[in-house]
């Protein structure tokens, strides 16, 4: 395949194969197959928090190098109460230098009535320059999102009384900053962010929209925020350096924090190019100093495998894979290319290993996502016999998907357990085959614990899909694994299936939801037992359908937010992973035949979802740059399609759209043209891969 081409990887943040779930299991296994499948690349992983190298080295074939050059000379510091230490040395030999007290002096740079704790001081003496005025930058971790909006209202509140240099600095750019986000939302903003960015600061966190984090990070880099009040969401994956780092507490939520996470954080202090030296400072209670010190002290935590982590849903997933391209089809090519893996590294007991690996496959049989036959002794020398005898003599097994399931709803792949491996006989060697279901699931790229549920709910619905509205269909594609720690606010709940019209109550009926069921958990009583093993699943999926039903109704993020009462972050991230799962299942409903009914419904709903707009604003949608508003302004001055808007003049637009400046008119004028013509070359090598066809087939 297309691996071996691959000459150089290059790994950032190696540590997150240990940080447990999907994301590091996909990592591991990704990692792994690259290993196997193509010895030659080169792979560079780097980390700068790692412990157990060795056994990393193993599992990468790796030569280690290592360095402690760091482009700007860092300074640690731990606040505990008015004493501030410089923290010296690593590990065991670390030390806490008494370097100075917070004074009076300090005090005065404060309104101490609204920061009693003095840490207003901490900030301005990082951002300040001689003359007074904010030319450098302080990123303030906080433990959890309420507090990051706190700490920048009572820093914006202190400058606001006690530094006007502060707000009179690049006041003018910073007010078009919250006219970009009130642009953004379509006109709202957080009173927050209102209030705060006009004196440099602002929060950031997952509650904010996507595009609202957008903002205010390029505002942050080109220095119009001086301060920026975030949870550990800013220490992993964004690159805002900033010449001091403050940590607020030791805690991230309701956690202490562990040395990985606090080197990830104080290691943004310092910006190449523009300071000499960065420093952080940590602030602690004295209650918690021994314990943060002995932190310090330690090492970092071992980097474990995360394979067999949400009972080993992403390794059989892994399997599938392995079987579905072909690359191991017997026990033991199966069994070479997972000893390829960090677990395998990690792995004391051979047995065990085994053991679990037969277990998986036996759960992906028992799921019907393969089959398999016992190999014949005259196969059992090599992988590629095996898969020419998968390939030529399984396949006529049948592959009819509706017997894949187990006839029981309630039998799920999470609740399976490996005792299936017990069925398994111990020394024969199998070849295996994906089944129709398992070949779905791998181009649906559908996590093995959700196909069968996906699969089984699509199956219902085709005796009773309601298509009178995009209720019952947007069920289907609300996401399963949305539901895992929801807790829906069931009084809200109860006021929205009482709002619905006849047609959409009726799929709330077909799906089972009572307004009774409703009252009892409202009135914080629970599902009676014979009914909360299964419904309570359909009860929280139909929740998150009404949220995005919503949605789809063109009601703004912040409308629907405040309707549910959940952050604007919460409803954007579920908007796009039900885009994201639409359309997993648009290609998992693609190779099944009982399902085509429902595959042709899907497309549309993949891009309304998108965009989650009218199905007629969805061609407007298209041109890069437009959001809701823009594409209801234009399809209400007459422009219905791409074309339309290319073939119009900047001052026909700009008379239509008005108010709206030159240079947007320009930049959308611009993006339409250039949509239209990816369009036409898109459609004219489709007709010359049609026209080559056609006379290839008539010679």
């Amino acid at each position: 395949g297309r691996l071996s081409s691959l000459g150089l990887v290059v790994v950032d943040e190696l540590h997150m194969l240990g940080e447990g779930g999907s994301r590091g299991a996909t990592l591991e296994s990704s990692l792994s197959l690259l290993l196997y499948a193509s010895p030659d690349t080169w792979l560079v992983g780097m980390s700068a928090t790692l412990s157990n190298i060795q056994q990393l080295q193993t599992f990468l074939s790796a030569q280690l190098f290592t360095s402690d050059f760091r482009p700007v000379k860092l300074e640690e510091h731990i606040l505990v109460k008015d004493k501030l230490f410089k923290v010296q040395g690593s590990g065991s030999s670390l030390e806490m230098l008494p370097e100075r007290l917070i004074t009076a002096r300090d005090r005065r740079m404060t309104d101490v009535s609204a920061d009693p704790d003095c840490f207003a001081p901490l900030v301005l003496e990082a951002i300040l320059d001689n003359n007074g005025y904010p030319r450098h930058s302080c990123l303030v971790f906080c433990a959890t999102k309420k507090s990051c909006q706190n700490v920048a209202s009572m820093l914006s509140k202190v400058f606001k009384k006690c530094h006007k240099s502060v707000l009179a600095y690049k006041s003018s750019q910073r007010r078009c900053v919250v006219e970009t986000l009130k642009r953004e939302a379509g006109g709202d903003c957080c009173p927050v962010l209102m209030s705060t960015i006009p004196a440099g600061i602002a929060y950031h966190h997952s509650g904010l929209t996507a595009d609202e984090r957008k903002v205010i990070e390029e505002a942050f880099s080109s220095d119009l925020l001086c301060v920026l009040c975030s949870t550990t969401t800013l220490a992993a994956g964004v690159n805002l350096p900033a010449r001091r780092v403050i940590l607020r507490s030791p805690q991230v939520g309701r956690s202490l924090l562990t040395l990985s996470q606090y080197k990830q954080m104080v290691g943004r202090a310092g910006r190449a190019g523009l300071d000499t030296t960065g420093d952080s400072i940590l602030i602690v209670k004295e209650t918690d100093a021994q314990q943060v010190f002995s932190l310090l002290q330690g090492p970092f935590s071992s980097c474990e495998s995360s394979l067999l982590s949400d009972g080993g849903k992403t390794f059989r997933r892994f399997l599938l894979s392995l079987i579905g391209l072909k690359i191991a089809l017997c026990d033991e090519d199966l069994r070479q290319v997972v000893q390829k893996t960090l677990w395998h590294v990690q792995c004391t007991c051979e047995a065990d290993f085994i053991s679990e690996i037969r277990g998986n496959l036996q759960l992906l049989l028992k799921a019907g996502f393969i089959r398999r036959r016992v190999q014949p002794d005259d196969m059992a020398a090599g992988a590629a016999t095996a898969a020419a005898a998968g390939s030529s003599q399984i396949s006529t097994l049948g592959t009819q998907s509706q017997s894949l399931l187990p006839a029981s709803d309630q039998v799920s792949m999470s609740t399976m357990t490996l005792s299936a491996a017990n069925n398994t006989s111990p020394t024969a060697n199998y070849i295996y085959r994906t089944t129709t279901l398992g070949m779905a699931t791998m181009k649906g790229s559908l996590d093995v614990s959700v196909a069968p549920i996906a699969y089984r709910d699509m199956l219902r619905s085709l005796r009773t899909i309601s298509l009178s509205t995009d209720l019952h269909l947007l069920y289907l594609v609300t996401p399963v694994t949305e539901t895992v720690n929801l807790e829906p606010d069931w009084m809200i709940y109860l006021q929205e299936v009482t709002r619905l019209q006849t047609e959409e109550a009726h799929v709330a009926q077909l799906l089972g939801i009572t307004e009774a069921c409703l009252t009892q958990r409202a009135s914080g009583r629970s599902l009676t037992a014979d009914k909360s093993a299964g419904k309570e699943m359909v009860y929280r999926r139909f929740y998150l359908t009404l949220l995005l039903y919503h949605l789809l109704k063109e009601r703004s993020v912040w409308d629907v937010a405040a309707m549910f009462s959940c952050s604007r972050g919460f409803v954007q991230n579920l908007m796009t992973s039900a885009a994201s799962f639409a359309s997993c299942l648009l290609h998992f409903t693609e190779g099944l035949k009982e399902l085509r009914y429902v595959h042709i419904l899907l497309p549309d709903l993949v891009r309304r979802l998108s965009f989650a707009v009218r199905a007629e604003l969805l061609p407007l949608m298209e041109i890069p740059a437009i959001r809701q508003g823009r594409a209801r302004q234009l399809y209400s001055a007459g422009f219905r399609t791409l074309k339309d808007v290319a073939q119009s003049s900047v001052s026909n637009l700009m008379a239509k759209l008005a108010p709206i400046s030159k240079k947007q008119t320009m930049q959308i004028l611009s993006a339409a043209k250039i949509s239209l013509q990816e369009k036409v070359e898109s459609l004219r090598e489709e007709a010359d891969e049609l026209l080559a066809a056609t006379q290839a087939s008539s010679i």
